[in-house]
């Protein structure tokens, strides 16, 4: 079994990863590099080896696959779902766990499936058990009202058709990647485009209904139901509960370095305000920051400054966010997927 190659620096890495997560808040980069050394050597060997344990075909679909999980990487943490180190380790790990199957190119969506069970798993657990329960549950019934349920049936209704008709032409696992990204997309276009995106997942549920005779089959209204759950599944447990459960108020005094900020703070003639949203302001009035925002951690000099102007600012307290360590769940994503591939 050709991941047996890999397995000493997966537990490895994985391993001190995870602990260093756990301890630190961060992952560092001596043990990305050590990771993506380690399987480009192996890689070499495999194909100079006598006889050739790994041919130059073979090899492509699993670069192709580790690029793939890189720019996924990049989208998850441009979208604030984890750090920039977390990105890195899954790009690696994805990168030292080569596909069984030929020309499967999107294998690291095994991965990432594995890596998100037990974090829906932990949020599951831990909205039972904190006593933030009541926001969570305030959360879930926005979610699930009439006009949050109508909206997600229509996307549903509509994405589940579109990616039917790609059902015959691509792999298995390319269609769960675009599935992940439609249910990913939900919430911002939601955001965003508030009404249009009613309107026009109406116009494409309407025309389903008309063109789609299918869509009254048992299979096809199972796969909806499916798609529904899962959407409602995302939104609840990545883009709205889990900000309940990893953002706290911090009194500005107690501001520590490398906290980080969930919210930016900008000036409004002799006084500051705070503010998550940065659509509805100017180039000038993001000139004023009073720190870098989105920021990857405060500075001590960033800290400072809003010490010194304490008394010109309009609150007492500033959102950051808790640091929730995901290189365990990725972990334990990859020991999952060999699993998995050792006994599905």
């Amino acid at each position: 079994m050709l991941v047996t190659w890999f397995l000493p620096m997966l537990l490895f890495l994985g391993g001190v990863a995870s602990y260093e997560d756990i301890r630190e808040g961060k992952i560092r980069n001596k043990w990305i590099l050590l990771g993506l050394c380690y399987g480009t050597i192996v890689y070499v060997y495999l194909l100079i080896a006598n006889p050739p344990l790994l041919n130059i075909h073979e090899l492509l679909p699993v670069l192709i696959n580790a690029f793939l999980a890189l720019c996924m990487g990049f989208l998850l943490w441009h979208l604030g779902l984890w750090s920039a180190g977390d990105a890195k380790l899954f790009f690696v790990l994805a990168f030292l766990l080569p596909s069984l199957q030929p020309n499967d190119y999107v294998s690291f969506m095994g991965l990432l499936t594995y890596s998100f069970v037990p974090l829906f798993m932990f949020f599951v657990f831990f909205s039972l058990i904190s006593g933030k329960s009541s926001l969570a549950r305030g959360q879930l019934r926005a979610i699930l009202s009439l006009r949050s349920l109508v909206t997600m049936l229509f996307f549903s209704l509509g994405a589940s058709w579109l990616l039917g008709f790609f059902g015959d032409i691509l792999i298995p696992r390319l269609q769960l990647l675009l599935k992940f990204l439609f249910l990913l997309s939900y919430p911002f276009l939601a955001k965003y485009l508030g009404k249009s995106l009613i309107f026009g997942l109406l116009i494409i549920s309407i025309l389903r209904l008309l063109l789609d005779r299918s869509l009254l089959t048992f299979s096809s209204l199972e796969e909806l139901l499916l798609f529904l759950l899962l959407l409602v599944g995302m939104r609840l447990l990545l883009l709205d509960i889990h900000p309940v459960f990893i953002q706290r108020q911090v009194p500005v005094h107690e501001l520590r370095n490398g906290m980080v900020p969930a919210e930016g703070v900008f000036r409004s003639g002799d006084r500051y305000f705070k503010t998550t949203n940065l659509r509805g302001l100017s180039k000038e009035r993001l000139s004023t920051a009073l720190f870098r925002f989105p920021s990857d951690g405060l500075a001590q000099g960033e800290i400072s400054r809003i010490r010194e102007v304490s008394k010109a600012l309009s609150f007492r307290s500033l959102v950051v966010q808790r640091t929730l360590p995901f290189a365990p769940f990725l972990f334990i994503g990859a020991i999952l997927t060999i699993l998995s591939r050792s006994f599905l």
